[in-house]
């Protein structure tokens, strides 16, 4: 059989015949797209957000990063007995964003949880941190 041929198999169930090399590809296709999707997910992701309740403004991303940026940016905040929120959803979310942005009005509700467990932390002088 050439080069040009296809592989063809039935398929046990269906009875259909299945172009081997085809089936491979997909097969592969399948495994890298699945592969990256891990990585990216695997990845850390750190956001800081600032925020003045007697202003009333929009809260302000201060800091973005991932990776070993996450890691300074969790090392800083521990350092300065800033109170932690670790959510993954909440962090992708505001990580699309740059750092001095203003966390968008469609967020607000994502964030309104973190910074009301940052104020009681703050108002108890604890240094906790929060696991979503």
């Amino acid at each position: 059989m050439s080069n040009k041929q296809k592989q063809e198999t039935k398929d046990q169930k269906t009875g259909r015949r299945i172009d081997e090399n085809a089936a491979r590809r997909a097969v592969a296709n399948a495994t890298k797209r699945a592969e990256a999707k891990a990585a990216a997910k695997a990845t850390k992701r750190a956001v800081a957000l600032k925020y003045d309740s007697e202003k009333g403004t929009a809260p302000i991303i201060t800091a973005v990063g991932k990776g070993q940026v996450a890691d300074k940016i969790i090392e800083l905040a521990e350092n300065s007995g800033v109170a932690r929120v670790e959510d993954e959803l909440q962090a992708n979310a505001l990580s699309a964003f740059d750092a001095g942005a203003k966390v968008p009005k469609f967020l607000y509700d994502l964030v309104a949880e973190v910074l009301l467990f940052i104020e009681e932390a703050d108002t108890q002088n604890q240094n906790n941190l929060y696991h979503r």
